[in-house]
């Protein structure tokens, strides 16, 4: 295949290693034509009533503002050079709600938001950008949204049924 890769360890929280990212990136391959943003996490989980700023905004720190600062500084190369595509994750979850979740749950709805947004702003710059919503993944993640198997069974079995 002839493909290369390097590991740049970078903060999405934070705008300067953003940008250092990006631009260590073009320096070490001369363009970007690909970028994915998959930084996440699910946050506190438990009933709206028990939410906090505090849970607020380390979710939507990693979840939204990282996306947001990863698509600012990734478009700010991809339109020069008139081509690129960026691909955000988001979740089913983003699109359906789950108790329990809802922090979670609102930064993927507004991860998709940011990307119906972007897309519509750069549709005629050669870039694109589009937005996935994986359904559940058998990841520690999944199992810490559900507890037990029944729970885990329930949500699959959901997920399925709304594709």
């Amino acid at each position: 295949m002839g493909a290369e890769a390097e590991f740049i360890r970078a903060d999405v929280r934070d705008e300067e290693e953003v940008h250092k990212l990006i631009d260590k990136t073009v320096e070490r391959f001369g363009r970007l034509d690909v970028a994915v943003n998959n930084a996440g996490t699910e946050g506190a989980l438990g009933p709206v009533t028990e939410q906090t700023a505090e849970s607020y905004a380390a979710t939507f720190n990693t979840n939204v503002l990282g996306t947001l600062l990863s698509m600012k500084h990734e478009l700010r190369v991809m339109v020069a050079q008139g081509s690129g595509s960026i691909v955000n994750v988001s979740s089913t979850y983003g699109r359906t709600g789950a108790a329990g979740a809802s922090i979670y749950v609102a930064s993927k709805h507004a991860v998709e938001g940011l990307t119906k947004s972007a897309a519509l702003e750069v549709a005629g710059a050669g870039v694109r950008v589009n937005v996935v919503a994986p359904g559940p993944i058998e990841t520690a993640m999944l199992n810490r949204f559900t507890g037990t198997d029944e729970r885990k069974a329930g949500v699959v079995s959901r997920c399925r049924s709304n594709v």
